[in-house]
Formats: C-alpha cells, sequence, structure tokens
C-alpha cells in the first residue's frame, strides 16, 4: 500500500536517489536543502511511499507575488517525481503523484501555483492536476563588433556581490515593482537566496552605477556558458533607459566573449518590443502551466497576458 505524507528531513537522501533515477542527473543534499530549507518563503513538499522505497514526490517553493501592487502567495512546483517502475502500474484512477498533488493542494494555503517552462512539466500537470498551459517564449541574438558601444557610458560597473547592499536592491525593487504586472517579489532576500547562495551554480551580478549618483541605475544576474550569455534576470528603474541598458549588455557581454545572448521574456510584455528593436529574435516557445486554487484573484487570461517571468526564476541550465 502506497502512503501519501510530508516529506521529511529523514527522506533526503532517498528523494536525492529518486531524483537521479527519474531524471539521470544528480541533484546533491546541499541543493535540495536550499531548495527546499533555506527558501526565502519556505517550501514544501509530499512523497508516496511503499514500504520503506520511496516512489513519488510532488514539491512547491512558496513565493511572495504582486500583481498590480497586490499582495499574493503562489507556489512554484518542481520535482515533480514518480519512479519508473510505478509509472505503468495501475492505482484506479489516481497514481501516487496525483494523491500527493491534491494532498499539496488541500494542505497548503496558496492563491494560484505555476510551473517553470518545459514541455514535460506542463503536459504532467495538465494531465494530472487540470492545469492550463500557454507559452513563453525565448528570445536571443547573435552578437557581432557592431553591437559594442563604442561611446563611453557615464556608468561605473560593479560585478561583485558583496559590493551591493540589501538596502539598494531593496530601494531597487521598489522603483521597478511597477513595470512588472505579475512578478515574484524581487527583493533582496529573494535574490539573494536565488542567485548569491545557490550551492552549485555561479551567477554574476552586474549593476551599472552613476559616478555622482551612486544608486543603481540598472542590474543584471547572468550566467556565461562558453560563448553563450543567459540574462537570467535585469532590473531597469525606468522604461526609457531600456535601450541604454541593452547597450550596455551588450558591451558587456562581447568583451567577455559571448557570441550569443538568451532571455526569457512573455511575449506580451512592452519591455519586448525593445529587444527587438535591438535584435533580439524569436527562438523558441516554452509552455508554463498554471493551477488556480482560490476563485476570485485572477483568470487564467489575466495569469498569462500579465505575468513577467525570467529564466532565473527557475534556472535549470
Amino acid at each position: 500500500m502506497i502512503v501519501i505524507r510530508s516529506a521529511t528531513d529523514e527522506d533526503i537522501d532517498g528523494l536525492c536517489e529518486l531524483f537521479r533515477v527519474c531524471f539521470s542527473k544528480l541533484i546533491s543534499v546541499e541543493e535540495w536543502l536550499w531548495k527546499y530549507k533555506d527558501a526565502p518563503h519556505g517550501a514544501h513538499s509530499y512523497v508516496g511511499v511503499d514500504g520503506r522505497l520511496l516512489v513519488s514526490h510532488f514539491g512547491g517553493i512558496r513565493c511572495a507575488m504582486e500583481l498590480e501592487g497586490y499582495s499574493l502567495w503562489a507556489y512554484q512546483f518542481c520535482d515533480v517525481m514518480t519512479h519508473p517502475a510505478y509509472r505503468a502500474r495501475t492505482f484506479s484512477l489516481r497514481p501516487p503523484v496525483m494523491r500527493a498533488a491534491e494532498t499539496f493542494y488541500r494542505q497548503q494555503e496558496m492563491d494560484f501555483a505555476f510551473g517553470f517552462p518545459s514541455e514535460r512539466h506542463a503536459r504532467l500537470h495538465c494531465l494530472v492536476m487540470g492545469a492550463s498551459r500557454r507559452m513563453l517564449t525565448l528570445y536571443q541574438k547573435r552578437l557581432t563588433i557592431q553591437d559594442v558601444n563604442i561611446h563611453k557610458m557615464p556608468l561605473r560597473v560593479y560585478t561583485r556581490w558583496d559590493g551591493i547592499r540589501d538596502k539598494e536592491l531593496d530601494v531597487l525593487w521598489q522603483k521597478c515593482r511597477g513595470l512588472y504586472p505579475l512578478s515574484i517579489v524581487k527583493d533582496a532576500r529573494y535574490l539573494r537566496w536565488r542567485y548569491q547562495q545557490h550551492p552549485t551554480r555561479k551567477y554574476q551580478i552586474v549593476a551599472w552605477r552613476g559616478f555622482f549618483a551612486t544608486g543603481i541605475k540598472a542590474l543584471a544576474v547572468v550566467s556565461i556558458v562558453k560563448d553563450r550569455m543567459n540574462l537570467l534576470d535585469f532590473m531597469v528603474p525606468n522604461n526609457s533607459t531600456i535601450d541604454a541598458f541593452l547597450d550596455l549588455l551588450d558591451t558587456l557581454a562581447v568583451g567577455q566573449n559571448v557570441s550569443t545572448i538568451d532571455v526569457w521574456l512573455n511575449g506580451e510584455e512592452p519591455v519586448v518590443r525593445h529587444f527587438l528593436a535591438h535584435g533580439y529574435e524569436v527562438s523558441q516557445g516554452l509552455p508554463c502551466a498554471l493551477k488556480l486554487v482560490k476563485s476570485g484573484v485572477m483568470d487564467i487570461d489575466s495569469f498569462y497576458s500579465k505575468f513577467c517571468y525570467r529564466m532565473g526564476d527557475y534556472d535549470d541550465s
């Protein structure tokens, strides 16, 4: 008999092994703890246990969200797993991963839940939990030497986390929040957990400051793999300076021998037109799943038209 219960610390080694079996790649105990123990607003997960064997898992990271100035709570579901030996078995019409998901949504308080962009992930949640799905977009720019802005920018560049104070990041979020109709709250607590404290991945933060007014004019978080730069997140307080920010990003990329920049954007975001005008092209669609939990908070069209999802909100590169 398979029992569904909350995951415990004693399950972590078994969950890391289940992750390896299900996805053919490793996750360390440190990364699991970072995700489920250290997340700023907590996380929770449920397992299916057959005797002493962990056979399924359904997890979610709790996210503080903001919808046009209103505070909401959501879970980003992740690490949805069923042991291969149990996928083909018949458990009436409710396999263990579905029972775990039902328990998750019944016991955890939230307004809605969403997944990371992935064909498999979106398909699973549509089949298992009746979620909806729409496409986000990967935009890509191939750089040439002409993309380097040869004019000296009247800004200083900082590329170290210890050169940026929490208060500055919080002020920057307050300036930017009105530009995001629906977003994860990206204050200092979230940004440091997501990017600085990740135990297995290294991200570069880039802050551009003035020479006299030293506040942050623009901020980006990037990762560089060989000659490709992923723009994981960016914060520019004024839409009128987006074009200048993209020039700065090109200069940074070319200076680090990058030939291609990738960024995830919602195609309905106003900022998209700036990226397109700057030479970015649509590369591919990435389906994202949504599960509405509380009625009256938003509708499906509102979510997909307003959600500002960045690559860094779930980077699995």
